[in-house]
């Protein structure tokens, strides 16, 4: 795996963390539903760093790195984005099922990370029990992502 590969690179960085975000989704197979965990940005590895300097060179000599357009190795988020992404995702980089319903044509989120943030949901996929979420990220992530979240009720 290639967070396996990059900690080996760059475990010499000191306290670098190296992860995926995931998120958990409903699956269903063999006649019952199963919760997955997946991976939220696909060919995406994020890296903690204190001194983006230093990874930078580390990113320079390695050759996992795919560069972006402007010839960088890197992308430093946004703190607005760093932000998002902690408050959904959390210290385990992983985003649990949210639970919610809908009355009157409005979505009410009652567990999980979506709680409180139903203006950024942009559609529901009640049959996979999923929600497409507008978020505040750079141009090279999505700017919509699909994550877990299970309508209980509708009237």
């Amino acid at each position: 795996m290639a967070v396996e590969l990059l900690r080996q690179q760059f475990g010499n960085l000191g306290k670098t963390e190296i992860f995926l975000i995931t998120f958990e989704r409903m699956r269903r197979y063999e006649g019952n539903w199963h919760c997955r965990e997946e991976i939220l940005f696909q060919g995406c590895v994020f890296v903690e760093e204190a001194s983006p300097g230093r990874l930078e060179k580390a990113a320079q000599k390695a050759m996992v790195f795919r560069s972006f357009r402007n010839g960088r190795y890197s992308l430093c988020l946004k703190e607005a984005e760093k932000e998002f992404l902690e408050d959904m995702s959390g210290e385990a980089h992983r985003i649990p099922m949210s639970k919610g319903f809908i009355r009157n044509g409005i979505t009410f989120v009652t567990e999980g990370p979506l709680c409180g943030k139903e203006y950024r949901i942009r559609k529901i996929d009640r049959h996979k029990r999923m929600a497409r979420i507008a978020s505040p990220m750079a141009c090279c992530l999505a700017k919509e992502f699909w994550t877990g979240l299970e309508i209980t009720a509708k009237s």
